[in-house]
Formats: structure tokens, sequence, C-alpha cells
């Protein structure tokens, strides 16, 4: 029975190899650490290729932690659209990014279901989410922002700004704001 193609995310090889240098990996090194059952010829042909299968990318930039995003062609696409001059393009990714602003992190908050998260935390405590259910709208927001400021709260007593980077620099705080229309929004 033959393998069956496994799904693979277009990347760009030369920023791949760019945040190797900055995450002070050679390939060799990375393979080493990743601990795969791939060798190293077998990403040199990946990179070669520029694509790379999903699980074994999300692999490698767990452990030099970068967002796949960063290193993927979908991130070239949107930075296209937002500069379609290509040499500015390349000055902002290169001169003003790097792999620093784009931890593994990211991709692990992008796949978190929040509905999810918040059904588990309320399980987790022995609240039965019929109750949660039971509250109202504005109760709902309420009830989430308050655990929402909580959580940070004691998030940043333990992980300071220093060690979780920059993006967390504050506790965030809302409030809910009715306006003018009678609408209630969130405003951070």
């Amino acid at each position: 029975m033959a393998n069956k193609p496994m799904p693979k995310m277009e990347i760009n090889t030369e920023r791949f190899k760019e945040v190797l240098k900055q995450k002070g990996y050679t390939i060799r090194s990375l393979v080493k650490a990743a601990d795969i059952d791939r060798d190293e010829k077998t990403i040199r042909r990946y990179l070669t290729q520029g694509e790379v299968p999903f699980d074994m990318l999300y692999h490698l930039c767990a452990v030099i932690d970068v967002d796949p995003e960063y290193i993927s062609k979908n991130f070239d696409k949107r930075a296209a659209q937002v500069e379609p001059d290509e040499e500015k393009r390349k000055k902002l990714i290169y001169e003003k990014l790097n792999a620093e602003d784009f931890p593994y992190v990211r991709k692990v908050k992008r796949d978190v279901n929040m509905d999810d998260y918040w059904e588990n935390l309320l399980a987790v405590h022995d609240i039965p989410i019929k109750l949660y259910k039971g509250l109202s709208k504005e109760q709902q927001i309420r009830l989430l922002l308050a655990l929402d400021r909580a959580i940070n709260r004691v998030l940043y007593e333990f992980f300071p700004p220093e060690v979780r980077g920059e993006s967390y620099n504050k506790v965030r705080e809302f409030r809910i704001v009715t306006t003018e229309s009678g609408e209630e929004i969130v405003e951070e």
C-alpha cells in the first residue's frame, strides 16, 4: 500500500533559513533538537521544494519558537496586500520585523477555540454550562471579561512583561459601553 501524500505548507525558504540563523540553529542542529524521524537530507529537500508537511513544520517551528505563518507563503501574500512594492515590502519584513515578533505561541493561540476554553474553565470549577447559559447576554459578557482580567493579573504576576515579550506589556482592561443607538459593545 503506497503512502498517502501529506498536506504541505508553502514556505519562504529564505526566511526560514534566516530564522534558523537568528535562533542559533543550523539545519543539522534543528533536526537533532527536534528529535524527529526525518534526517537532515529530508529537511533540506523540503526546503528546496519550498513545501514542508504541516505536522513537521509545526514541530520544527515549536522547537525554534516561531509562528509557522511567519515563514509561510501566506504571510508574503498578506504582506503584498499591505505593501504592493516588493522592495519596500522586503525592507519592512527583513528590517522591521523578525522572528521574535512572531513566537510559536501565536499559532497555539489561533488554534484555541474560545468557547471551549470558557466552557472547560467553568467545568473545572464545577459550574454547569446551563448556569452560564441561563445568564443574560450582558451577564455572560461581564463574567467572561472579569475572568479574563483576573486570569491576566495572575499570569502577569508570574510571567511579567520582560518574560512574556513586548506584546504582553499591560494587563488588559475592558468595559461595556452603550452606544448612542443603544447597542452594547466591549471596549478595551
